[in-house]
């Protein structure tokens, strides 16, 4: 056991090309960084608000509106790239699909080639459930030891909104890396 923490610990200490070492709350998203002037943000800027239970560290925040959706942002920290990598499939595999009922339609949303993103690999689908008309979307991206993970309901975000959030949160991640 003792032979396995170290290991550990000295893993979370190897230098990576593209590590993200500055504090995780600098990779979330300010209500000012949505559309409009109507974002109340409700999450907590804590571990408690990451949807979901990955990585070494997490933190997360969600933004409400009175009537027009909500935006959850996740960003989850691991100690390797292979770590990264499994958080990533397991966030974008099946964590993603468990949180729409069945029936749910989803569609693949390109993002523009004027869009410029450093991440690794990324993922963007749109889904409206059954019987409804509401589209949300989700985004989800790699980088070498952090995945971040968004939803946003699409009622007053539009897709150029949601082109520049992504964007935001992807310079957000190299402000980071260039101040280390």
């Amino acid at each position: 056991l003792l032979c396995s923490f170290v290991v550990i610990t000295f893993s979370c200490q190897m230098p990576y090309l593209q590590e993200v070492t500055s504090p995780l709350d600098n990779l979330l998203i300010e209500s000012a960084d949505l559309p409009g002037d109507q974002w109340e943000e409700i999450g907590s800027r804590s571990y408690r608000d990451a949807p979901v239970r990955l990585g070494t560290d997490r933190i997360g925040t969600s933004f409400s509106t009175p009537t027009n959706g909500i935006v959850v942002e996740g960003v989850y920290s691991f100690c390797s790239v292979e770590e990264t990598q499994d958080g990533y499939d397991e966030l974008a595999g099946e964590y993603w699909f468990e949180l729409e009922p069945e029936g749910t339609t989803w569609t693949n949303l390109d993002i523009p080639d004027d869009v410029s993103l450093n991440a690794i690999e990324y993922r963007l689908e749109c889904s409206v459930r059954p019987n409804q008309t509401k589209r949300s979307c989700w985004y989800i991206s790699r980088y070498e030891n952090v995945v971040i993970g968004l939803k946003a309901d699409m009622l007053i975000i539009t897709n150029v909104d949601l082109f520049n959030i992504i964007e935001l949160i992807d310079q957000k991640v190299g402000a980071c890396n260039e101040s280390k």
